[in-house]
């Protein structure tokens, strides 16, 4: 953000702002900042709709690749879906008033997103 600003200012020139932006957005699926998209996914984590640890995965390797932590994610997440619809539990027995509050204080914490 600040690089937009500085070269909106002509205190960068379009090379160094190139180079900022490599810098900070390394490739697709990552995100340099807990803008809206961060932020709700740490949200998602926090209520117990996605398994821990999988907020923060890029989706794709510096060389555009899949990230194999992103397939290994995913694999995981329909087994354990699987394995909740077999055993019948349903989104309200996991989003609790806890989980809310939960969710909230990672918001606090995080220092995310206002759309949050």
């Amino acid at each position: 953000m600040e690089g937009i600003g500085s070269y909106a200012a002509g205190l960068l020139d379009v090379e160094e702002l190139y180079k900022r932006e490599c810098l900070a957005l390394p490739g697709s699926g990552s995100c340099s900042a807990m803008f809206t998209a961060c932020t709700m996914a740490a949200v998602v984590e926090a209520l117990g709709m996605s398994l821990p640890m999988t907020a923060t995965v890029s989706a794709a390797t510096s060389s555009n690749e899949i990230e194999p932590q992103k397939l290994s994610d995913v694999d995981a997440s329909v087994r354990a879906l699987f394995a909740m619809m077999e055993k019948g539990i349903k989104c309200r027995d996991i989003m609790t008033r806890k989980a809310f509050e939960n969710a909230i204080a990672i918001v606090f914490a995080l220092g995310g997103s206002t759309n949050a």
